[in-house]
Protein backbone atom coordinates (compact mmCIF):
# COMPACT_ATOMS: atom_id res chain seq x y z
CA UNK A 1 0.00 0.00 0.00
CA UNK A 2 1.49 3.40 -0.96
CA UNK A 3 2.11 5.91 1.79
CA UNK A 4 -0.22 8.89 2.00
CA UNK A 5 1.31 12.18 0.93
CA UNK A 6 0.17 15.37 2.59
CA UNK A 7 0.51 18.46 0.47
CA UNK A 8 0.76 21.82 2.20
CA UNK A 9 -2.06 24.24 1.54
CA UNK A 10 -1.27 27.42 -0.33
CA UNK A 11 -0.13 30.26 1.88
CA UNK A 12 -0.73 33.96 1.37
CA UNK A 13 2.87 34.14 0.16
CA UNK A 14 2.27 31.39 -2.42
CA UNK A 15 -0.82 33.15 -3.79
CA UNK A 16 1.07 36.44 -4.03
CA UNK A 17 4.01 34.80 -5.80
CA UNK A 18 1.74 32.98 -8.26
CA UNK A 19 -0.23 36.14 -9.00
CA UNK A 20 2.98 38.14 -9.33
CA UNK A 21 4.26 35.88 -12.11
CA UNK A 22 2.27 37.93 -14.65
CA UNK A 23 3.10 41.34 -13.10
CA UNK A 24 6.12 43.36 -14.23
CA UNK A 25 9.11 43.27 -11.89
CA UNK A 26 8.98 45.82 -9.11
CA UNK A 27 5.17 46.00 -8.93
CA UNK A 28 3.50 44.79 -5.74
CA UNK A 29 0.39 42.62 -5.94
CA UNK A 30 -2.23 42.63 -3.20
CA UNK A 31 -4.51 39.62 -2.86
CA UNK A 32 -7.20 41.00 -0.55
CA UNK A 33 -10.02 38.54 -0.09
CA UNK A 34 -13.29 39.42 -1.79
CA UNK A 35 -15.40 37.54 0.75
CA UNK A 36 -15.19 36.01 4.20
CA UNK A 37 -16.90 33.28 6.16
CA UNK A 38 -19.20 33.91 9.12
CA UNK A 39 -16.39 32.70 11.40
CA UNK A 40 -13.92 35.19 9.88
CA UNK A 41 -16.48 37.98 10.26
CA UNK A 42 -17.04 37.09 13.93
CA UNK A 43 -13.28 37.21 14.56
CA UNK A 44 -12.89 40.55 12.74
CA UNK A 45 -15.78 42.10 14.66
CA UNK A 46 -14.84 40.56 17.99
CA UNK A 47 -18.26 38.95 18.47
CA UNK A 48 -19.26 35.38 19.25
CA UNK A 49 -20.02 32.93 16.45
CA UNK A 50 -23.68 32.55 17.51
CA UNK A 51 -24.07 36.36 17.50
CA UNK A 52 -22.47 36.47 14.03
CA UNK A 53 -24.99 33.92 12.70
CA UNK A 54 -27.77 35.98 14.27
CA UNK A 55 -26.42 39.06 12.48
CA UNK A 56 -26.23 37.45 9.02
CA UNK A 57 -29.93 36.56 9.30
CA UNK A 58 -30.93 40.20 9.71
CA UNK A 59 -32.63 41.86 6.71
CA UNK A 60 -30.23 44.07 4.77
CA UNK A 61 -27.08 42.29 5.91
CA UNK A 62 -24.96 41.46 2.81
CA UNK A 63 -24.62 37.70 2.34
CA UNK A 64 -24.26 35.25 -0.50
CA UNK A 65 -25.34 31.65 -0.03
CA UNK A 66 -23.26 29.00 -1.77
CA UNK A 67 -25.00 25.73 -1.05
CA UNK A 68 -25.24 25.67 2.72
CA UNK A 69 -22.34 28.11 3.24
CA UNK A 70 -22.91 31.75 4.04
CA UNK A 71 -20.35 34.07 2.46
CA UNK A 72 -20.03 37.77 3.30
CA UNK A 73 -18.63 39.95 0.49
CA UNK A 74 -16.04 42.30 2.04
CA UNK A 75 -16.88 45.57 0.25
CA UNK A 76 -20.66 45.40 0.85
CA UNK A 77 -19.88 44.38 4.45
CA UNK A 78 -17.70 47.47 4.95
CA UNK A 79 -20.46 49.65 3.46
CA UNK A 80 -23.09 48.02 5.70
CA UNK A 81 -20.88 48.50 8.77
CA UNK A 82 -20.36 52.21 7.99
CA UNK A 83 -24.09 52.73 7.36
CA UNK A 84 -25.00 50.96 10.63
CA UNK A 85 -22.46 53.04 12.52
CA UNK A 86 -23.93 56.25 11.07
CA UNK A 87 -27.47 55.09 11.89
CA UNK A 88 -26.49 54.28 15.48
CA UNK A 89 -24.78 57.66 15.89
CA UNK A 90 -27.85 59.52 14.58
CA UNK A 91 -30.13 57.64 16.97
CA UNK A 92 -27.93 58.67 19.90
CA UNK A 93 -27.90 62.26 18.67
CA UNK A 94 -24.18 62.39 17.92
Amino acid sequence: MPAAVLLPSATKFDRTVNAAASVPFGKEVSMEKMAMSVREMSLRMGISLPKAYELVKEPGFPTIRVGTRIIIPTEPFKEWLAAESNRENKQRGE
